[in-house]
Formats: structure tokens, sequence, C-alpha cells
């Protein structure tokens, strides 16, 4: 690759991150607001898609927290420690207690953020990929009319599986950032993420509502 070529592809990559953030941005602000003027409404969550509303506010802490606290290592690892296991618990039965399956979650992902265990950490994002693959298959084997919503936690797995090899990346030895790869590969993050909340907002009410 030329190295003008490559400047300009660099140039690119920082103009399409930016754009891309700002539109992570956006489209959570919408769906807060959006999940507030229902609740307000008096609407109800449907009990078996309780992950997505865990996963906005995941999503909205980490947003958060990166904005005020860049380059943090707990900021790093707060989406690490809390969504792969989120899954588990809302995918899994493990959530049946309801108020005391939350307190627990709440209470193991924040040891786990504290007390970084990493091989713990990789195997919850295993164990949530597999979950999600699975929810996905199961959905299509329901009915063809439930092919929206397996392609929406097809587009989870592959957010998950993203997340997870940012987590690998970011506990390796290895400058990423003077690699031509990571150029492509921030590309693919930026399109994934942003393209999970446009899936959301679009089919909102069959996703989320009763």
């Amino acid at each position: 690759m030329s190295i003008t070529l490559l400047y300009q592809t660099i140039d690119f990559a920082r103009n399409f991150s930016d754009f891309s953030l700002f539109l992570e941005d956006i489209l959570l602000i919408i769906l807060i607001f959006r999940i507030l003027n229902y609740l307000k409404k008096g609407y109800r969550f449907r009990d078996d898609s309780i992950e997505i509303i865990f996963y906005i506010l995941i999503y909205s802490i980490s947003v958060i927290l990166s904005k005020t606290m860049p380059y943090n290592k707990i900021c790093f690892n707060f989406t690490h420690a809390f969504t792969p296991l989120m899954f588990i618990f809302t995918l899994t039965k493990l959530n049946n207690g309801k108020k005391l399956s939350a307190l627990f979650y709440i209470f193991t992902a924040t040891f786990n953020l504290i007390y970084l265990n990493k091989s713990i950490i990789e195997f919850t994002y295993i164990i949530s990929i597999f979950l999600l693959i699975n929810k996905s298959i199961s959905l299509v084997k329901k009915s063809q009319k439930y092919i929206t919503d397996s392609a929406f936690y097809l587009f989870l797995t592959l957010d998950q599986i993203l997340t997870f090899h940012i987590f690998l990346m970011g506990n390796l030895n290895y400058d990423w950032y003077s690699s031509h790869l990571i150029i492509y590969y921030n590309m693919v993050i930026k399109i994934i993420f942003p393209s999970t909340l446009i899936f959301i907002n679009v089919k909102f009410r069959r996703l989320i509502l009763n």
C-alpha cells in the first residue's frame, strides 16, 4: 500500500469513525426517549426480550463512561464484565427470580469488573454467543413470522463476537494502533454497532413491546 493511499484510508477511517460515534449517540438518545415514552404511556415490555432493554442500558452507560473517563481501564472493561453475563442471565432460567436474580447479576458483574478475571469474561462471552445463536435458530424454527426477530439476534451475535475480539485485542501485548489491519477492523465495528441500534429502532415495537 502506498503512503498516499494509506494516509487517505486513515483519514477516511477517522471521519467515518467520528460519524459512526455521532450516529450511535443519536440512536441511543432516540431509543431511551422511546423507552421512557412508552413506559409513561403504560406499555409493558415483552418478558422474552428483556435482554434488549438491558443491552440498550449497558450500551448507554458504556458510552457515557467512554466520554467522561476516556482511556480508563474500568471504562474499557465495563461492557465486557456486564454485557455477556447479562445475556446469560436473561436468555436462561437464571432470571426466574426477577428482583433477586437482578441483584445477583449486578453483584456478579460488579465483582467481575473490580476483580477482573480474563478467563471468566472469555468464558461468559463464549456462552453468551452460543445462547444468542441458539435463540436466533429457535425463533426461525418456531415460525416464519419470527424471521425478523431471528435476524436481529444474529446481529446481536455478531455484535458480541466483535466486542469479544476487542476484549482479546485489548489484553494482548501488541501495538494494534500501528497495524494497518486495525483500520479496516475498526470500520467493520463502526458499521455493525450502529446497525444493531438502527435495527432496534426500526423494529422497536415488534422486538420489545407486548
